[in-house]
């Protein structure tokens, strides 16, 4: 691990953290305000399909004139132009009442050793892989699965509803 990751991992706050995931993992990322997952920040769209990366300079003027109301970044899935686009599986094991769903996502799991996997602040899990146009938003019925594909993602260290922070279970390192 680079000693760069070594120190925002140790010391890291959400700007530093939305620097690396701008710059380094080339994401769509925006601020989350006030524990939502809104955004009240216009997306920017260019032939009605794809949509485009803020540049840094907004995104850090937000980051800082606002940052008494932010509490976190989020993540855009799906297709973004000159960026690293991500399909994610979004799992909550609430909604898993047979754990058919801790089943698929434990084998995925053990099956791509080096997927990017994220724990929300509540029992959840973010799969986050490659994206994949073929896949669509939607939830996997009884599963507790959800494919976010054209959809918004909290991501570490944002705080959470319960009280603790999204944090990353395995390979952070870009």
């Amino acid at each position: 691990m680079s000693e760069g990751l070594q120190w925002l991992l140790a010391n890291g706050n959400i700007l530093d953290w939305a620097d690396y995931y701008y710059h380094i993992r080339k994401w769509h990322v925006m601020p989350k305000k006030n524990g939502e997952k809104h955004t009240y920040l216009q997306y920017v769209k260019k032939d009605n399909k794809a949509e485009e990366r803020y540049d840094w300079e907004f995104l850090e003027r937000e980051f800082k004139e606002n940052s008494h109301l932010i509490d976190g970044i989020i993540l855009k899935t799906g297709f973004v132009k000159d960026a690293n686009s991500i399909t994610a599986l979004d799992y909550d094991p609430r909604n898993d009442p047979n754990k058919v769903g801790e089943k698929i996502i434990n084998s995925i799991l053990e099956i791509q050793k080096d997927i990017l996997v994220t724990e929300s602040g509540g029992a959840g899990i973010h799969i986050l892989c490659e994206y994949d146009s073929e896949l669509k938003n939607g939830l996997i019925k009884g599963t507790g699965i959800e494919i976010k594909n054209n959809a918004l993602l909290v991501l570490p260290p944002s705080g959470h509803k319960s009280g603790t922070n999204y944090r990353f279970r395995r390979n952070y390192v870009s």
